[in-house]
């Protein structure tokens, strides 16, 4: 678009502006962790909850550069700032470790004909165990590659939701993620999405060009981004608020007529 100048008292009578324009991306974001803090009033610990109440699994904090302890990663993320750094050990009676989020108000994850859930997980080496989610109470394992979890580069998990649309609405009160057996290990979680069309699940390994110092690959500039939340928290807000959804993420997965 452009905006034009008009001055009746000049001659030319009209100034043309510069022409702006503006994007959008082709997915909702569930949470993408660039919102939160290691303190109250943002801890992140006070939205992804840990289930079982075990104390030897979760967010525990690390100590980084400067003697600075943080809950979340800043330097192994997928995009952005940092990620959800999570700790698990199942032993003894404990063959199940989960970490989960409720929503305020339960999201319709089937909203402008979205189909798929994504996120992005990595491991370590020596990591064990079944990863899986829980959408509400329906509990989908990670089958794909059971070595994954394992691996210390980014896979993308792509999750179909169709099955579990009714009516054509499908809603998310909690989204849990967890691991099962006998394992324990070290977890990342980043860019959780909703997708109407989801690009196919690659295998390829995170190359170092594609990482900016300090380990973090840069996520694509969104112009219309405010906080970086669509179905999270508003910045600014206490996390157990409400999610507000903004319109920029719907222009960019809804056609005319499509709710």
């Amino acid at each position: 678009w452009r905006v034009d100048e008009v001055n009746t008292l000049m001659s030319p009578s009209i100034c043309r502006g510069e022409v702006w324009s503006f994007s959008t991306l082709p997915y909702l974001v569930v949470d993408d962790f660039e919102s939160y803090g290691n303190s109250p009033p943002d801890d992140i610990r006070e939205v992804w909850i840990n289930t079982l109440d075990w104390p030897v699994v979760g967010m525990v904090p690390h100590e980084y550069a400067g003697g600075v302890d943080r809950i979340t990663e800043p330097n192994m993320c997928h995009g952005g700032k940092q990620c959800m750094s999570l700790t698990y050990v199942n032993t003894g009676a404990v063959d199940v470790w989960e970490i989960a989020r409720t929503f305020a108000t339960a999201q319709n994850w089937a909203v402008c004909g979205v189909k798929t859930l994504v996120l992005f997980f990595r491991g370590v080496p020596g990591n064990t165990g079944q990863l899986y989610v829980k959408i509400n109470d329906r509990k989908i394992p990670y089958d794909s590659d059971g070595g994954a979890i394992a691996r210390s580069s980014w896979t993308q998990w792509n999750i179909d939701l169709t099955p579990l649309v009714t009516r054509g609405d499908l809603p998310v009160g909690t989204l849990t993620v967890g691991v099962s057996g006998s394992a324990s290990g070290v977890l990342y979680l980043d860019d959780i999405r909703l997708y109407r069309d989801a690009p196919p699940a690659s295998d390829k390994i995170l190359q170092l060009s594609d990482v900016r110092p300090g380990g973090r690959r840069p996520k694509p500039r969104d112009p219309g981004r405010v906080g970086g939340q669509l179905l999270g928290h508003p910045p600014g807000t206490a996390p157990h608020r409400s999610p507000q959804p903004t319109r920029r993420s719907t222009l960019a997965l809804c056609r005319p007529g499509r709710r």
